[in-house]
């Protein structure tokens, strides 16, 4: 199955943070094991840009996480946010969302602005 990823799960799953569930954290393991494409959309790599500026994130999480998107070996690619990303008919898997509880056993952060 593929997956794609939102801003802070791609964060929490490269920091190795507890914030991320098990469930989410086994998915993208799982997809990467097999092979399987993880995306991480480039309106993430925008926010994580947004998230340093305003020393919400480390810069070191940002840059990071643009040696990894460059990196073939780490399983993580980016992408553009278009039909087939978007569409669930299309079989990715959306590990977490920072307002869903699916991603995190906590409730959302409040460096995204959600409460």
């Amino acid at each position: 199955m593929s997956a794609v990823l939102d801003t802070h799960t791609v964060l929490w799953y490269l920091e190795n943070s507890k914030e991320l569930s098990t469930f989410a954290r086994s998915t993208i393991e799982s997809a990467v094991g097999n092979g399987k494409p993880v995306h991480v959309s480039v309106i993430s790599v925008i926010e994580a840009v947004y998230l340093a500026e305003r020393s919400r994130i480390p810069s070191t999480a940002l840059l990071r996480l643009r040696q990894v998107l460059v990196d073939s070996r780490v399983g993580l690619t980016i992408v553009d946010v278009d039909t087939p990303v978007a569409d669930p008919s299309q079989g990715f898997r959306v590990p977490s969302c920072p307002i869903c509880p699916i991603g995190s056993s906590r409730q959302p952060r409040s460096t995204l602005g959600f409460r």
